[in-house]
């Protein structure tokens, strides 16, 4: 019965406890229902959208029957195979009435058996779940596949988790027939938990499926509901199709230290290349560095030395095969590299069309190369791997190796001396020789990045100042990624390019968790929060035009409102702490222009300032802070371009004026 079933699975990996149980749920499906046709819809960015997965899964289905079923839940294959009955007299089946959640330790036990029937779980071990109520249609449904197609799947406009399923259930029982249910039950694994609150788009999902609630039972309106939904689909494939890249990369990523920028280096790759994937090799001292980032991390890595971290290719490469992680190009980048524009994947789609490996700066190089002379340490060794006439040499930052070269690099043989090479040599900087030329010793096509200014970007050194940076984002119009970058949160040039998005960061402070939460998300807009020399995070909202003081307490972690200090505001307000201690914000003004409000932290009672006005001008502040001579200023968005405002004394007054800080 089950030769005629496609099982379709949503999934999104955390590359965590939901990963490794799904990872155990797949061997379920082929231990326990080996004739059914597994069918995985993959979210395939950091948006969460389970319609979009369901649908795309289902585009793959072969067979009449669908059975949708959620990625953590196992149950008994009774309730399909009875429920496939059912389906001569009902539209379609939701085949249980209780559901079980595993607890976190006999989840995590049960991922490391063998799959079984009976299920190895024990009714009196689990909690039957209480919130289960008539009409709930998620977790698991048995449906035709004319019947699914009939409502057009699942409307891909609920973003996040909830509603999703809810909507379908309406669409399918008025437009095709009442639900039954069958009399089974479920079992729930382990995952940390997903809700409404903690979904930036949850208000959104809530009101979409008001509408379809709205509509059930009148197939007039669900149809037209349901219309309404394909030509948004149509019009967002569409966008889609001419705007985003098809080729998969595989950013790899060697990290020593420092957390929250390795966080943060991965938050601004999946910003600014969102088809792509990330891994991690942790080649520093705190073995706990890249825990629970969401990111898959090298499990061979170990702490390297600088100048000898070559073999982290390797073993990155034979791991994320052995992982079968899908991609194109494999594209190694520095832990001090941030991308400061999207399009670097339609660059590389673009670059890599006629050729298999591509590097900044590959070229013939000059005799006094440092890396060159290091070389000639172990030539014998190299000569053995590659021809040395001629010599190829790049910059390491940005090489693009594709797939076929990677296998060709792992091919068992020459891998083995790849690595017996790299772990006894004594030449420094490998890296800027091993792949260029022995992409070239095994007859692939390589290529140099073709601008000149790649090498301004992507550059051993100097780090880039504020200025530079502000300079080739003015001028630069086909640059992307910049290396060298501060490793240091307080960097200007690295603070610049975390706030040209800053909507991004912002998203996760406004949800209705935090006390300055409304339902409608345009009419409050937090600062990036900072933290200041009383040891608490703090922030600015702009709320329906006030501005309002926020900080957290350090140990309870909960928000207090201290004080509302402006009005008369819009969009989203600038916070800062400047040298001597006091809290400064810009914002602009609802009657054009910007302006600047201090608080004086030396002061009883702690007042604020203000506003003083910057300009009458129509600017997007994105970010202030002061040069070293004291002198505060904003960057601002005017255009497509940024420029400087500097506050300066003139006739010992002070004046805000376009200019260029000396010292920036």
């Amino acid at each position: 019965m089950l030769e005629n079933v496609s099982i379709i699975i949503p999934f999104q990996t955390d590359y965590g406890p939901r990963a490794e149980a799904f990872e155990w749920v797949k061997k379920y499906y082929s231990t326990v229902m080996p004739e059914a046709e597994l069918c995985l819809g993959i979210f395939e960015n950091n948006e969460i959208n389970k319609s979009k997965a369901v649908n795309q899964a289902a585009k793959n289905a072969t067979r009449d029957i669908f059975v949708i079923a959620d990625a953590d839940i196992i149950y008994d294959p009774v309730v399909i195979t009875e429920s496939i009955k059912l389906l001569n007299e009902a539209a379609w089946v939701v085949p249980f009435t209780e559901i079980y959640d595993i607890p976190q330790k006999l989840t995590k036990k049960l991922v490391k058996s063998d799959p079984t029937l009976p299920i190895n779980v024990e009714l009196k071990h689990c909690q039957k779940v209480n919130w289960l109520y008539d009409e709930f249609a998620g977790k698991l449904n048995v449906i035709p596949r004319e019947h699914f197609e009939a409502v057009g799947g699942f409307d891909e406009r609920f973003i996040g988790w909830g509603g999703e399923d809810d909507a379908f259930s309406h669409a399918v029982n008025t437009l095709c027939g009442q639900f039954v249910n069958y009399e089974g039950r479920l079992f729930h694994m382990w995952h940390p938990p997903s809700h409404y609150n903690t979904n930036p788009n949850g208000q959104a999902n809530i009101a979409l499926l008001k509408r379809y609630i709205a509509a059930s039972g009148n197939k007039e309106q669900m149809e037209q509901l349901i219309k309404e939904r394909k030509k948004y689909l149509a019009n967002q494939y569409t966008k889609d199709e001419s705007t985003l890249s098809t080729c998969k990369i595989c950013f790899s990523v060697l990290v020593h230290k420092d957390r929250e920028l390795v966080k943060q280096l991965v938050e601004n790759i999946r910003l600014y290349c969102p088809n792509s994937i990330v891994v991690l090799y942790n080649g520093g001292d705190d073995p706990d560095l890249c825990e629970d980032l969401g990111v898959p991390v090298c499990p061979t890595s170990h702490k390297l030395k600088r100048g000898f971290t070559t073999i982290y290719f390797l073993e990155t490469m034979e791991w994320i095969e052995e992982l079968a992680i899908e991609y194109d190009y494999f594209i190694n980048i520095d832990s001090d590299s941030l991308f400061f524009r999207k399009g670097y994947e339609e660059f590389i789609e673009e670059q890599m069309k006629n050729t298999d490996y591509m590097a900044v700066s590959l070229r013939k190089p000059e005799e006094d190369w440092y890396i060159g002379k290091e070389m000639k340490k172990d030539i014998d060794t190299w000569k053995q791997l590659f021809s040395v006439d001629p010599l190829y040499g790049i910059f390491n930052v940005g090489q693009v190796i594709n797939r076929k070269l990677v296998k060709a690099l792992l091919e068992p043989q020459l891998k083995e001396k790849l690595t017996v090479s790299l772990t006894k040599t004594n030449s420094f900087g490998t890296d800027e020789i091993l792949f260029v030329n022995m992409a070239k010793q095994l007859g692939f096509r390589i290529k140099s990045y073709p601008r000149k200014t790649d090498s301004k970007l992507i550059r051993f050194r100097p780090y880039f100042t504020l200025k530079e940076m502000i300079d080739s984002i003015n001028l630069i119009e086909e640059g992307w990624l910049c290396h060298p970058i501060i490793r240091e949160q307080s960097d200007p040039a690295r603070e610049l390019i975390i706030r040209l998005d800053s909507e991004h960061y912002i998203k996760q402070f406004k949800t209705n968790q935090f006390p300055w939460y409304e339902n409608d998300s345009y009419r409050f807009h937090p600062s990036i929060p900072i933290k200041t020399n009383f040891g608490n995070d703090e922030l600015i909202v702009q709320s329906d035009g006030h501005l309002c003081h926020y900080w957290e307490d350090p140990i309870n972690k909960t928000w207090t409102k201290s004080e509302t200090f402006a009005e008369g505001v819009s969009g989203t307000p600038l916070f800062y702490e400047n040298l001597s201690g006091q809290f400064v914000v810009v914002c602009k003004l609802e009657a054009g222009g910007a302006a600047l409000w201090w608080r004086d932290n030396k002061q009883i009672g702690y007042p604020w300032n203000g506003p003083f006005q910057i300009t009458q001008e129509n600017i997007e502040p994105i970010m202030l802070s002061q040069t070293n001579n004291g002198h505060h200023f904003i960057v601002c968005k005017s255009g497509d371009k940024l420029e400087y405002w500097v506050r300066r004394l003139l006739n010992q007054k002070e004046i805000w004026e376009k200019a260029i800080p000396l010292d920036s």
